[in-house]
């Protein structure tokens, strides 16, 4: 939605603070680290660099983040994998036939414990987060449009600046064609005079 009728309009961007913003927002080259659900690679940004220098364009949700991502056994609700998890955690179980989000009940050297009693090979994918950060590319596409119109305006100022020169430099070498002109004229007559 976009009609004025449903918005308290603060007033028009800024074009030059846009543009020094979009200047620092980083393209980035990556892949996923969820290689099994996506190995392609991207060119995009990065949420967190984005969060620095445009905030607005940036959400947290809750979500899991595969940063565990090993496959490891369980017997009993005791994963034998050593961890970072902290007690209270979840982390997503993924087992032969199904995926769960477990919580973290206890923690030792060997691994951790959560409260599926389940038993046999399991994927630790990895816990879930309540800061995970999602782009909103609609309103970087709208900073972008008004860096580009901020661009504009400088090139056509410059445009502007670049034809008065122009003019200027035209104007003066007409008028150091005509004050050659005059000085052939000054020439030509003492040539003469001096002839005589």
């Amino acid at each position: 939605s976009s009609d004025f009728r449903i918005k308290n309009i603060i007033g028009i961007s800024d074009g030059s603070a846009d543009l020094h913003k979009i200047m620092k927002i980083e393209i980035t080259d990556y892949k996923m680290r969820d290689v099994v659900r996506d190995d392609k690679q991207y060119k995009k940004v990065i949420a967190q660099q984005v969060e620095s220098v445009y905030p607005q364009a940036v959400s947290k949700t809750t979500n899991t983040i595969p940063d565990i991502y090993q496959l490891s056994q369980i017997n009993n609700g005791f994963v034998s994998l050593k961890t970072d998890l902290k007690q209270g955690d979840k982390v997503k179980l993924i087992f032969d036939k199904e995926s769960v989000m477990a919580k973290v009940t206890s923690v030792n050297d060997n691994g951790f414990t959560v409260d599926q009693n389940k038993s046999g090979k399991v994927f630790v994918y990895g816990r879930e987060v309540d800061d995970f950060r999602t782009v909103d590319y609609d309103a970087l596409s709208m900073l972008n449009i008004s860096a580009t119109q901020e661009l504009a305006r400088k090139i056509m100022a410059l445009e502007k600046e670049n034809a008065e020169e122009k003019t200027t430099n035209t104007e003066l070498s007409n008028l150091v064609k005509g004050m050659k002109a005059q000085l052939d004229v000054i020439n030509d007559r003492l040539n003469i005079k001096s002839d005589k």
